[in-house]
């Protein structure tokens, strides 16, 4: 038969990030994240980054 146990037990698990800008309205509130940099300049960062 199943042990019964006496009291409860609850698994918390908590994640952290550090913050690499403020967050603005729209983000917070939909939990949307705008990416605030242009298609052809994080292509040129991909692709360097790549070459390596």
């Amino acid at each position: 038969s199943p042990e019964k146990k006496t009291s409860k037990q609850i698994h918390w698990h908590i994640e952290i990030y550090p913050r690499i800008e403020t967050k603005k309205g729209l983000e917070i509130s939909s939990n949307i994240q705008v990416n605030k940099i242009l298609p052809e300049e994080a292509a040129k960062k991909l692709a360097k980054n790549f070459q390596k």
